[in-house]
This record gives C-alpha cells, sequence and structure tokens, in this order.
C-alpha cells in the first residue's frame, strides 16, 4: 500500500493550483514526487508501505494540514505520549520525506512553510490517529516563529485537521465492527 494517495477530485475548502516555488502544477509534483519516493524508498518509506490495509486508517489532508502536524512532532521530547507515539515515527518520517520531495524543506524558524491546500489521502496505522489528533490540541510546533504568525485563522486550521483525523478514525472504527 501507499502512504499517499492522489486525490485530484477531492477539495477540502481549497483549490489545486501552481505552487508559486514552481511553475509545475501540483498535481504533477505531487504524482512526481510520489513515484520518485516508490521506486527508491527509504526504511520509513517501506515501513509505511506494509501497513495493512485493514488496519490503516485514511485521512484526506491537504499539504498545509499536513505540514501543520508534521511540525508539532518533537522527536526529543520526554513527554509520555510522544515516547509512546515512538512506534508511529517511521510514518511521520516517511510523511516528512514526501513534503521535502515536494519541496518543502523543514527549517527551525519556519517549519516547513507549506500553505499548499491540494489535498491527498494519508494512510497511517489506527494508533497514530488519535496521537495526531492529541498532538493537534495539546502540542506546539517546534518551529521558532510562533504558528499564530506562519498560519492565518489557526485556531480554524486546527478546528478543521482535528475534525477530519477524528471522522475519519469513526469511520474505521465503525467499519471494523460492522
Amino acid at each position: 500500500m501507499k502512504p499517499f494517495e492522489v486525490q485530484p477530485w477531492l477539495d477540502v475548502g481549497g483549490v489545486v493550483g501552481l505552487s508559486p516555488r514552481s511553475d509545475v502544477p501540483i498535481e504533477k509534483r505531487v504524482a512526481d514526487a510520489l513515484l520518485r519516493l516508490g521506486s527508491c524508498p527509504s526504511s520509513e518509506w517501506e515501513t509505511a508501505m506494509t501497513l495493512n490495509q485493514e488496519q490503516a486508517v485514511c485521512v484526506d489532508v491537504s499539504l498545509e494540514q499536513l505540514a501543520l502536524l508534521l511540525e508539532r512532532l518533537d522527536f526529543s521530547s520526554d513527554r509520555a505520549e510522544d515516547i509512546e507515539g515512538m512506534v508511529f515515527w517511521p510514518y511521520a518520517c516517511a510523511a516528512m520525506e514526501f513534503l521535502k520531495a515536494l519541496g518543502y524543506e523543514w527549517t527551525n524558524q519556519l517549519g516547513f512553510d507549506c500553505h499548499e491546500s491540494y489535498v491527498v489521502r494519508w494512510w497511517l496505522p489506527e494508533g497514530m490517529v488519535g496521537y495526531m489528533v492529541w498532538l493537534v490540541r495539546q502540542g506546539r510546533s517546534v518551529a521558532r516563529s510562533p504558528e499564530r504568525l506562519r498560519y492565518h485563522d489557526l485556531e480554524q486550521k486546527r478546528s478543521e485537521v482535528i475534525k477530519g483525523l477524528s471522522s475519519a478514525l469513526e469511520r474505521h472504527v465503525s467499519r471494523r465492527f460492522h
């Protein structure tokens, strides 16, 4: 299974268009990045590809929402939730590789600085969805520049991410028990 899928027919409050970083439409950039990552996968990408479809939760996220989620991962944290969440880090690292392959490199000052509204389908373990909801509610970005200065209407975006993750998890659990 691929960790991400192109979903050109989805629109979660955004538009599909050109990225300011490239003359190539985002749809092509996403497809090219997925092809490159799948043809020469890292160990994290391979781990993400081995996820069993029955255990996987599919979440439709914009690239901006994905960046907002990943900026909250603190690999040096000693919080109990982050220590327990270490089991999901290969999936998070695969997602970071995906953003990097699209040209959004992490900086300590700005995080991923991705404000692209293009939506992809992200397949991740059931437990990671709960961890990500916790991160959006309790965590904070590890980038130095405050989120409120980098994201327009931050609370609305956080609320949308929580709602999207929670409803995806609810659909997954109800499908599993029916």
